[in-house]
């Protein structure tokens, strides 16, 4: 009886890990995770090209070299990124049963292989995409010198996205314009490797030109003394009109001028604040902040430079933006003679938020 039993329990074991061992999968070498992406990206000249193919709105454009704001502001070629839950959008691999052409054979040295992008039934990548966020991994078959990923439709770059002297599972993000025909994208290695690609995002042109400048400068500045009201807006040195065509958009308006007085006795209470004229209005609109209750002796002449912030908006439409000037509760007359320019830059990100800043020097 205790040999039966124990030849029951040895047995009952053997079946258990059996049937554990068939349940068993092997770990994916290449987990599909999420990764960094830039929120803006800048095409190079030579990824504009690319880009340029399949989108009007660059090919619009006079010049690769066409005035653009600084620093954290993204240049007027920029794209804005949209982003997606990580997708799985090629894999050569036998056993992932991926669809033509974004599937199997495996990737040859030295032949380049595209893959219409926007024509995946596994990712949606919209036609207005006109870059991807993707993250590149390869499956050596034995080590290679280096893969590269570029927009089909132009010449492959000498650069390489990824390089594997040692024949290990390699991956590396890259940002790369959608090509011709379908958004496609080409591979090309230096040696045999299986490679999958995932998207967690695309890059598309902002529906407001975001970072365009629209100047207007005024070398007579305001065109009369300013009011003595202090009710009302007064003499106005505007932008240009913008059309903020989707709700949400900030404004920062940039101004420098030059105001002064040649009164005997100098002149006092200027007021300069930001003022906007909304879409069908006939009077602009004073916000808050501004530069009050300036000063200067005769002959005396003031530079100023300003940062203001607008928004955010939610009606559509076209607007213009400015400094307005009002002389209120003070004494003198100030020039109607003096220097204005104002810049106006549209955004669409809700980040804008900072306070006004005024920059006031006297000389």
């Amino acid at each position: 009886m205790r040999l039966s039993s124990l030849v029951l329990l040895i047995s009952a074991m053997l079946i258990t890990g059996v049937l554990t061992a068939q349940v068993s999968m092997p770990a994916d070498p290449v987990p599909l995770r999420n990764w960094a992406a830039p929120t803006y990206w800048q095409p190079s000249p030579q990824e504009s090209t690319a880009i340029k193919s399949t989108n009007s709105w660059f090919s619009a454009r006079t010049s690769e070299n066409d005035a653009a704001p600084q620093g954290p502001i993204n240049p007027a070629s920029g794209l804005v990124f949209v982003g997606m839950t990580p997708c799985r959008v090629i894999d050569t691999r036998t056993a992932s049963a991926f669809p033509s052409p974004f599937g199997p054979p495996i990737l040859s040295g030295g032949i380049g292989r595209a893959f219409p992008m926007q024509q995946s039934t596994r990712c949606s990548i919209p036609a207005t995409a006109n870059a991807y966020s993707v993250n590149v991994t390869v499956i050596p078959s034995a080590p290679f010198g280096y893969l590269t990923i570029w927009p089909t439709g132009v010449a492959m770059p000498v650069v390489s996205t990824l390089n594997d002297p040692l024949g290990i599972v390699v991956a590396n993000a890259a940002v790369v314009p959608a090509g011709t025909p379908y958004g496609s994208v080409s591979l090309y290695a230096t040696g045999q490797t299986d490679v999958v690609v995932d998207i967690n995002g695309y890059y598309v042109t902002p529906t407001t030109p975001y970072g365009e400048i629209v100047t207007s400068d005024n070398n007579n500045g305001l065109t009369s003394a300013p009011p003595v009201t202090c009710s009302t807006p007064g003499n106005i040195a505007a932008s240009s009109a913008i059309s903020i065509s989707a709700t949400n958009h900030y404004v920062l308006m940039k101004g420098s001028a030059a105001v002064g007085s040649t009164s005997t006795s100098g002149a006092t209470g200027l007021d300069l604040y930001p003022c906007y004229l909304a879409p069908g209005a006939s009077t602009w609109t004073m916000v808050s902040s501004g530069i009050f209750g300036l000063a200067i002796a005769q002959n005396g002449r003031m530079t100023i430079a300003t940062n203001w912030i607008f928004g955010p908006y939610a009606t559509t439409g076209t607007y213009k933006f400015g400094m307005c000037a009002r002389q209120c509760g003070g004494s003198g007359t100030w020039n109607s003679n003096e220097y204005f320019t104002i810049t106006s830059l549209v955004y669409t990100q809700s980040y804008m938020t900072s306070a006004p800043i005024a920059n006031v020097q006297t000389r």
